[in-house]
């Protein structure tokens, strides 16, 4: 009779002891994600009439070196020469998220449009753009977007 009893009692240890490993794990932040060497493999500017008609594009393999430590940013060039010592800043508003470069006084915000282990998107819009085209010419606006690999 004592062997009718332990069994029910053993199955419920055995059923309350077991875990759902199967879950998957929390996907990392944007934040996570960025740290690392990324290097430019492509950046792209169109400027805009005020009617939404492109004028201009321009395009750019720099091959920059970007290094994300958590804070601080450090910029290289493919062509050896120096690059920049900053600070950098991930936020999210409106469902999208951002990342600030600061360098001394000046600052610049993009959206990040795209990001994976291996591959990154940034963009930026600038109202009021200037570009060179047979002399110096003014666009309603631009957009900048630059594709990163991750290294």
């Amino acid at each position: 009779m004592k062997k009718l009893f332990l069994f029910p009692v053993l199955f419920f240890l055995v059923l309350t002891s077991c875990k759902d490993d199967e879950g998957d794990p929390a996907p990392l932040t944007v934040s996570e994600q960025i740290k690392g060497t990324w290097v430019t493999t492509k950046e792209e500017s169109r400027y805009y009439d005020a009617s939404g008609q492109v004028v201009h594009e321009e395009t750019h393999q720099t091959e920059t070196v970007l290094n994300f430590d958590g804070a601080k940013v450090t910029t290289t060039y493919a062509s050896g020469g120096s690059g920049m010592l900053g600070t950098y800043t991930i936020s999210k508003r409106g469902g999208k998220d951002y990342i600030t470069l600061v360098n001394g006084s000046s600052s610049a915000e993009f959206e990040i449009t795209a990001i994976s282990g291996t591959s990154m998107r940034w963009s930026a819009e600038k109202d009021n753009a200037p570009y060179f085209d047979n002399g110096l010419k003014t666009a309603d606006h631009a957009v900048t977007t630059i594709d990163y690999s991750k290294k």
